[in-house]
Parts: C-alpha cells; structure tokens; sequence
C-alpha cells in the first residue's frame, strides 16, 4: 500500500495521468483516504481538473467525501479559478453538512478571490457561522487584492469592533492593497496602527511598510525603514531594490546590490530580476550588460524569469536583435517569455513578425492568454492589419474560451477607426458587454478628426464628457475636428 502511494505521487509529477488511473484502479483498497490522497496528488501537481473527476468517480460508487476532500476540492478550484466548479463544490458542501466548517469556510472565501468572484467571497464570509482570525484575513486579503481597500479598511474596523486582535497577516494583507500615492494616508493609517501594535521591528511587516511606500513613490519613507532594521535580510534588499526600480533609479539599485556582501547576502533571482527592470526603466544599457554579466557568473542566466527579464531588459533599451537571440536560446519558454517577446516586437513596429511569433507560440503548444491577444491586437492596430485583428479578437472566446475585456474591445475599436471604419467602430461600442470607457469614445473622437466627421464626433465628445467632465485632452480632439 505503501509502495503504491508512493508511485502515484510520483507519476502525478512527471503528469503521467493514465498510469496513476491504472494503479489506483488495482488498489486493493479504496476508501476515502485513498480517494482523497489521489485527488490531493492531482491538485498538488496542477492536475485540477482530473482531481475533480475523481471525485465524481469516488461519488458514482458511492463513497462519502469527508472535509479533507472538500479542503482538496477547493484547492483544486483554486488553482483552476474556475468559478462555475467552486459554486458546484460548495453546494457539495452544503448538502453534506459542512456548513458550520470553519476551516472550510475560509478555504471557499480564498477560492472565490482566486477566481475572480468578490461577490461571492463576501457572500461566503458573511454566511459563516462561525468566523475566526484567518476568516477576517482572507476577505480583507481577498478586498486589497481586487482593489478594494476602502471596503477592506472597513472589514478592519468591523474586525476590531467584534474584539478581534489583529496580526502580521492583517497588516500585511491591507498593506498589499495600497498600491499608489492617492491611497498613501490609507497606508499611513495602517502604519499607525503597526506601530501601536508593537509589530514594527517584525521584519515581513517592516518589508511590506517599505514596499507600500515604494508603490506609492515614497522612496524617502522606505529608504528611513530600510535603514532602521538592523538584521537586514534579502526580501528586505529585493523589497528595496524593487523600489528604486518602479522610479527607474537604477543607480541606487545597484549600489544596494554592491551593498548585499556587507548584510552577508548573495542575491537570487528576484534581486537581478528588480535591477534589470531598473536598467530597463531608466534606459541604461551599460548598466544592464554588467548586471548580465552578474547574472551569468551566479549561474542564474538559465532560470526562466530571469532569461525572459533580460529579454525584455534589451528590447526596451532598443537592442532588439540581442533580445531575439536569447529569446531563441531559452531552454524553457512559459506564456510570460513568450508575451515579452511579442510585446517587444510589436512595440517596435514588427506587426508581421509578431503575428508569425503568435503563430509559433501556438504551434509549441503554449496557450495564449488575456495578454497575448492585448499585445497581438494592438500590433494587428498598428501595422493596419484590420481582418486579422478582428479574426483574432473572435479568436479569443471560440478557441480558448478567454472573455474579451474593456482593453481589447477598445484595441479593436482603434483597429477599425484606423481604417475609417467609423460607424463600426460606433456599434462595437454599443454593443460591449460592459459600459464603455471613456478610451472607448475619445478612440472614436480621434477617428472622427482625422476623418472629418463632424457629427459622429460631437456624438463621441458628448459620452467622452459625460464620463471624464475634467479631461482636457477630449476638448482639445474636439477643438481640432470644429476648426
């Protein structure tokens, strides 16, 4: 029994899917311990969807799932994020009792903020009957991650108003959510509080101090807390250097490189990673080769992040050439390396070169995601390729089952102004599944100048307005389609 366990985990991890069916199908016994070792093994190893198929198998013969199943199944839909599984899963879980489940409970509020769903995350939070600790930190991690941190700061006090105590993970989850300067007194509030809590001197809570300040383009505050803790480690460093990097100072990212031997740091992977979007950010170029030449010497060049930073390092410096040859030398290639080449290719104006990449992409069997067909849509917009784009707009949902979004509709929405397509473009606006944006009716607007067409345009002017009243620049698109 042993030895079987043991072969299933390993030919779960080598996705060798037909031989753990057939051992399973051998084992002597199959209770629900077994069932649910298997499962946890499919889900384990990004195999969500036959985990979910052995459970109903598990069901036809009617074995009964007990919480680690439901635990399993959860995790399984999470990594999927798929909605429509979740909500079937948990009706499992109310029709066999579990509702009063806790630990359930805070597991289904972290599936539905991994699948998208925050209505639903609220909905699970506020039916549990009982709530502890951890419940009040997934809806406030899962508020901050789809940008909610009004709301999230609101769950705080309510939180604070039932007795709970907050800890690390509280503050680190609502530090998360602060992501620009607009929001920094949320972050300063937050601050406050750390400190009366006396968790300041923890250094994961002192790294997500110094990262809200960095995101909020406070470089003075992180630099003051970087050089308060006194036992810096290298998260703390990446945190920093990370920092410098958003604002493109990649002078002071690599002087906190040089300054890692002296904490008694060697870097990792995240570390080249920051410097090189620094070098990438503020164009230096000699900057980045004596970061590359680094990067070899710690044996790092083959990681995969690494390779597809340095790719995108050399593009954006305007070596494109070099960026294509160590694309071409990349052992592994995940969706992420294959959008940075395409993105390189089309913002260079390489429309051709980048749809025959597209073509490639799916021929190596990588699927494309929402940011393949952003990067190939707007390299179809700006090389006039006007019957592709639309092909591979439709492309998106009949082949891979990816729901357009506001950006893609407005992409297209540009590929058919472009081609003076004026009143198509107006009915794909019309007809968006969502509102559209304010982009969505200054693109039409713009078409209109260039086309001359009056009355269109002080049609998109009107809506453009109505949803931006303080924008300057649709009053200067008007102005120049009256003169």
């Amino acid at each position: 029994m042993l030895l079987q366990n043991l072969l299933i985990k390993m030919y779960c991890k080598y996705g060798a899917i037909q031989e753990v069916a057939l051992l399973f199908s051998k084992k002597s016994s199959q209770d629900i311990v077994d069932w649910t070792k298997t499962m946890k093994e499919f889900a384990q190893f990004g195999y969500g969807r036959e985990s979910l198929d052995l459970y109903s198998g598990m069901k036809s013969i009617g074995v009964i799932p007990d919480r680690v199943t439901f635990l399993t199944l959860i995790s399984a839909c999470s990594g999927l994020a798929d909605l429509g599984k979740g909500i079937f899963i948990h009706e499992e879980i109310r029709s066999c009792g579990f509702t009063s489940d806790v630990v359930l409970g805070n597991a289904l509020i972290d599936m539905y903020g991994k699948c998208g769903s925050l209505d639903f995350a609220k909905e699970a939070f506020n039916c549990m009957v009982i709530k502890d600790l951890v419940s009040w930190n997934t809806i406030i991690m899962v508020l901050a991650q789809c940008e909610k941190i009004i709301e999230a700061l609101k769950m705080f006090d309510e939180m604070l108003f039932c007795g709970y105590t907050p800890d690390r993970v509280t503050y680190m989850n609502l530090l998360d959510g602060i992501t620009c300067k607009t929001l920094l007194h949320h972050g300063s509030f937050i601050h406050s509080h750390i400190v009366a809590s006396g968790l300041e001197s923890e250094i994961k809570v002192v790294t997500a101090l110094l990262s809200m300040y960095a995101k909020c383009r406070c470089l003075d505050d992180a630099w003051r807390l970087f050089h308060k803790v006194p036992n810096r480690d290298l998260v703390l460093h990446n945190a920093m250097i990370a920092g410098c990097a958003c604002e493109g100072h990649d002078k002071e990212a690599i002087e906190l490189y040089k300054y890692l031997d002296v904490d008694g740091l060697s870097p990792n992977a995240r570390t080249f990673v920051s410097l090189l979007d620094a070098c990438a950010i503020s164009g230096s170029l000699v900057e980045g080769e004596w970061i590359h030449c680094h990067i070899k010497a710690s044996g790092l060049e083959s990681n995969v992040i690494v390779s597809t930073t340095l790719v995108n390092f050399y593009a954006k410096c305007g070596n494109l050439d070099f960026a294509r040859k160590l694309f071409g030398r990349l052992t592994t290639k995940d969706v992420v390396s294959w959008n940075t080449m395409l993105t390189a290719l089309a913002q260079h104006g390489e429309g051709k070169e980048t749809l025959h990449l597209f073509e490639q992409m799916k021929k190596d069997g990588i699927p494309p995601n929402k940011i393949t067909f952003y990067t190939v849509l707007s390299a179809c917009c700006h090389s006039g390729m006007v019957s592709e784009g639309q092909d591979y707009f439709l492309s998106m949902r009949r082949d891979y089952g990816l729901y357009p979004i506001i950006e893609h509709y407005n992409i297209l929405v540009d590929i058919l102004v472009r081609a003076g397509r004026l009143h198509d473009a107006e009915d794909l606006i019309y007809t968006m599944p969502f509102r559209p944006s304010v982009t969505s009716w200054r693109t039409l607007l713009s078409g209109c100048r260039m086309y001359r067409n009056v009355e269109l345009g002080k049609h998109a002017a009107k809506y453009a307005c109505d949803l931006d009243p303080q924008s300057d620049s649709t009053y200067a698109i008007l102005s120049g389609l009256l003169i």
